[in-house]
């Protein structure tokens, strides 16, 4: 059995591997660059801030509450890129950030969850005696709004709203939807 997705190859036989494992580890190690150039990013930039900010007010409100159901709770965090930073910064992050969009957005993800997760240890060690229950958060918690703001207009990437503007009403979606998927096949 392969770790390579729709790959039959086993990993563990190296003479009938030749290259396998080699893409494995170039895939980690570009995702661990891409995780580490969004992370000198956000840290770099005013999105840290606003990381920081979300995660006090989610820790002050549990220390305030002591509610088991408030160390659930989801951290909705809204994040802006703005398009003149990220080219400014490194070609790649933008091309990840265009073209990668969901690979971008588990980076940030996982970017915000160390910040937040890094910022609740500190409040569980500067708390005295078992005053701070709260240990850590799971990273389903997080909830990430992401924007980008300054995209240049390129027709072709672009939509213009006028032309797809349907009402959202449920029975519209509903018809929409029915209209995109197969039918049932009764046997």
């Amino acid at each position: 059995m392969s770790s390579v997705p729709n790959s039959l190859t086993p990993i563990n036989r190296p003479e009938q591997n030749r290259g396998g494992s080699n893409l494995i580890n170039t895939y980690i190690s570009q995702s661990f660059r891409d995780q580490q150039q969004i992370e000198n990013f956000v840290r770099g930039h005013k999105l840290l801030k606003c990381i920081e900010e979300i995660g006090e007010r989610f820790i002050t409100k549990y220390r305030d509450s002591k509610r088991s159901e408030d160390a659930l709770a989801a951290i909705v965090i809204p994040l802006t890129f703005i398009y003149e930073d990220i080219a400014k910064t490194s070609n790649e992050l933008l091309h990840l950030s265009l073209e990668e969009p969901v690979q971008f957005e588990n980076a940030v993800k996982y970017c915000v969850f160390g910040i937040i997760r890094d910022m609740i240890k500190q409040a569980s060690s500067d708390s005295v005696g078992n005053e701070f229950a709260l240990k850590t958060v799971d990273i389903d918690q997080v909830h990430l709004l992401l924007r980008f703001a300054g995209l240049p207009f390129e027709k072709n990437l672009l939509f213009e709203p006028y032309l797809h503007a349907y009402p959202t009403g449920l029975s519209l979606v509903v018809g929409i939807l029915v209209a995109f998927t197969e039918l049932e096949k009764e046997v």
